[in-house]
C-alpha cells in the first residue's frame, strides 16, 4: 500500500516573519535606490531645496510606507494558482494610479501641496514611483514566492 499525501483544499498564506522580511529586502531596496536616485533628479531638474518630496527623509519614509501596504495587499492576494497573475495586474494598476498627483504637478505646479514644485521636480517624482514600483512589486514575488 502506497501512502498518499491529501490534496490542499485551500491556497494557503506567506506566515508573518516571510512577509516582514519581504518588506524589508524589497522596500528596504526601494528606499536606497530612489533616496539615491531622487538626489540626482533634484540636481538635474534643478529642485527648489524647499521642495521636500525629492529629499532623502520624505523618500524613504513614502518608499517604506507604501511598501508595507504592497505587502499587505500581496500577502492578501498573492496566493492560490494565479496569485502571482493577479499581483502584478494590481500591482501595475496601483503603479499607474501613483502617478496621479505627479501629473498634477506637471500640468499645475503652483497649485501643489507643497512649496517649490516645478514640472520638473512633477517629472522627477514621477520616474521615482516608476522606479520603486518595479523593485517592490518583483521583488516581493522574488523573496515570498507566491504559495499554491
Amino acid at each position: 500500500m502506497t501512502a498518499t499525501t491529501p490534496a490542499p483544499t485551500g491556497a494557503t498564506r506567506h506566515g508573518a516573519g516571510m512577509l516582514i522580511r519581504a518588506w524589508l529586502v524589497t522596500s528596504g531596496a526601494a528606499a536606497v535606490v530612489c533616496a539615491v536616485a531622487g538626489s540626482f533628479l533634484a540636481g538635474v531638474v534643478e529642485a527648489d531645496p524647499s521642495f521636500l518630496p525629492l529629499t532623502p527623509g520624505p523618500i524613504v519614509f513614502f518608499t517604506l510606507l507604501f511598501g508595507a501596504v504592497a505587502t499587505m495587499v500581496y500577502a492578501r492576494v498573492g496566493v492560490g494558482p494565479d496569485g502571482r497573475r493577479r499581483w502584478l495586474r494590481i500591482a501595475t494598476i496601483a503603479a499607474v494610479l501613483s502617478l496621479a498627483p505627479d501629473v498634477a504637478i506637471i500640468v499645475a505646479p503652483a497649485s501643489a501641496p507643497v512649496p517649490g514644485a516645478t514640472a520638473g521636480s512633477g517629472v522627477a517624482l514621477a520616474i521615482l514611483h516608476l522606479v520603486a514600483a518595479p523593485i517592490i512589486a518583483f521583488g516581493l514575488l522574488r523573496v515570498a514566492p507566491p504559495r499554491p
